[in-house]
Order: C-alpha cells, then sequence, then structure tokens
C-alpha cells in the first residue's frame, strides 16, 4: 500500500472489519460499537471498495467471511493491538471492572456443570459488563477458534488438534460408571469389572456425534466391545435415565458426583484399564497477548484448581 493510499484510509474501518469478522453480523457488530446498524453497513460497503472484495457475504442467518477476509484477520487483529499498545498509558493495567465483552465460550456437560457456576460468580463479582454465551462442542471448533470464527476459547478434552490453537490442561479427570440406586446386578459393588461393562447395556453421551468413549478404547484392546441401546447429547438426561433404568452410564467423575444427588444414582468406579484423559483449555494463539482474554482464563484456571 503507497504512502499517499494510507493517508486515504480511515482506520476505524479496521475497528469495524475486525469486530465483523468476529460477530458475523452486522446487527451485532453495530451493538457491541455503539453504532447505528446503518452505520455499520455504510462502513462494510467502505470495507469492500477499498479492498476489492466482498468480505463477508450472507448464507442463511449468518455472513461468512470471503477468503480474502480470512487472509485479513489476523494482520488487522494484530494492526488494531500494535495501536492499542503505542496508546496505552504508560504505567496502565488491565481493569476487569471496566470491561464491556461478549466471550463465546465451547463447552462440555463437564466444563458447564463443574467450572460454568463459579466463573459466572466471579464474573459478576469481579467484572463490569460482561456476557458469556456457550455453545456445544462440534466438528468446526477449530475453524470457528480464531478471530473470524467467533469462538474465544474452549473447555475440555480432543479439543485442539489445531496447530493454532493453544491448549492448556487443567486437570487430569477419570471415568466412572453410574448405576440406579438399586441395580440387581451391582449390589454391594463399588467398581465394575470390565466383563460387567461389556455384559450390560449403556447409555452414551454423544454431542458431537463420536462413536464412542475411552471405555470403548480400553474394551477394544482387550477384544471387548459394549452394547449402546441410547446416545444421547446431554449428560443429565443420560443421568435420570441410568437412574429410572438397569442401564449404566460412563461419565467424568466430577460431573458425575455433581448429579449423584440430583439424580439418585450409584457410582461406581471403572478398572484401571481405562485411561485417565485432561481437561483442557483452549484457545487461539491470536488471543494469547489480549489482556481481557488472558485474564478470563486466568480466572479459568484457577477456578479449576478447586474443582
Amino acid at each position: 500500500m503507497s504512502q499517499i493510499h494510507l493517508r486515504q484510509v480511515d482506520l476505524n474501518l479496521l475497528v469495524v472489519l475486525d469486530k465483523l469478522l468476529t460477530e458475523r453480523s452486522v446487527t451485532r457488530t453495530a451493538h457491541g460499537l455503539g453504532k447505528t446498524q446503518s452505520a455499520v453497513s455504510h462502513a462494510l460497503g467502505r470495507l469492500r471498495s477499498l479492498f476489492g472484495d466482498d468480505l463477508l457475504v450472507r448464507e442463511g442467518h449468518e455472513m461468512v467471511p470471503t477468503r480474502r477476509a480470512e487472509a485479513l484477520e489476523g494482520p488487522v487483529r494484530g494492526i488494531l493491538t500494535d495501536i492499542e499498545r503505542v496508546l496505552e498509558k504508560p504505567g496502565s493495567t488491565f481493569d476487569p471492572t471496566r470491561l464491556e465483552r461478549r466471550f463465546t465460550v465451547v463447552a462440555t456437560d463437564l466444563a458447564e456443570v463443574v467450572v460454568l457456576p463459579a466463573l459466572l460468580a466471579r464474573l459478576r463479582d469481579e467484572s463490569g459488563d460482561v456476557e458469556v454465551v456457550v455453545v456445544g462442542a462440534s466438528d468446526d471448533v477449530a475453524r470457528r477458534m480464531g478471530r473470524g470464527g467467533g469462538y474465544d476459547l474452549a473447555l475440555g478434552f480432543g479439543l485442539g488438534s489445531d496447530s493454532a490453537l493453544v491448549a492448556e490442561q487443567l486437570f487430569q479427570e477419570h471415568l466412572v460408571c453410574v448405576v440406579a440406586g438399586d441395580h440387581p446386578r451391582f449390589a454391594d459393588q463399588t467398581e465394575a469389572t470390565l466383563e460387567q461393562l461389556r455384559a450390560e447395556d449403556h447409555i452414551l453421551i454423544t454431542p458431537e456425534g463420536r462413536p464412542g468413549d475411552p471405555v470403548d478404547a480400553a474394551l477394544r484392546q482387550l477384544g471387548l466391545s459394549r452394547r449402546i441401546v441410547l446416545r444421547v447429547p446431554h449428560a443429565a438426561t443420560a443421568a435420570l435415565i441410568a437412574a429410572r433404568t438397569d442401564l449404566v452410564l460412563t461419565l467424568p467423575s466430577r460431573l458425575a458426583r455433581q448429579l449423584e444427588p440430583m439424580t439418585a444414582v450409584r457410582i461406581l468406579e471403572v478398572p484401571e484399564d481405562v485411561p485417565k484423559f485432561g481437561f483442557d483449555l483452549v484457545y487461539h494463539a491470536s488471543h494469547r497477548d489480549d489482556p481481557a482474554h488472558a485474564w478470563l482464563r486466568g480466572v479459568i484456571a484457577e477456578i479449576a484448581l478447586r474443582v
């Protein structure tokens, strides 16, 4: 870009572009920036003229970035971050009580039950106007974690496969089984054997449509398998069904302990052959130096130490 061209550019347009790539909505962008929808639409028109590209096109109910917009996403965020650092007053620090922001968090059932209640309590005590939007895990988490995708961070396991994502393990978790309190085939037992798991009928929690979990992997190593007779997306629903049937449900231990008093299920340990797994906080590398984002990650990490 030539110097003459740069003088003709309103850098506020980059602020609008960055917000549009995050929100994928003129309405939400206008709300977030305190502008009218007409002003944002006008700015988008100027951006399209400036870059010679549509930048965002409507698909269904959302606006989807073009390839050109996806390529601009990182550089634009970097430019704005650099400008913020230049304008930052010497000695100034981030103040969460003045923060006005919406965070979109990908959360598994375990995260929703054991992390979110404490997180919301902390946010209400310590932050300004912060909104948390929770979405379920899906196959496009890695794509949506970038600046243009709209997801700020993810909490769970098996979510950090993309090279641009940073995964920080918060704790290690292990699986347990829950069964009805009066289950006829587990009387007086505190642990289920792999042979029993093979013989019983099971409920599988499948929010992401996955075919199995670590129990199936352990059984396969021993040449065994189990019968899945019900697949549901939510842990609480699955636990209620297990409490009223003779089906067996496998859950992370922290989640099972929360659901036990509410559903009257009984917890059984599983054999050591079933592997543990890490519960991770995952975010895109472009968020690493964002003060508000770093503050939120720190709050979540503190909470994870106590769950």
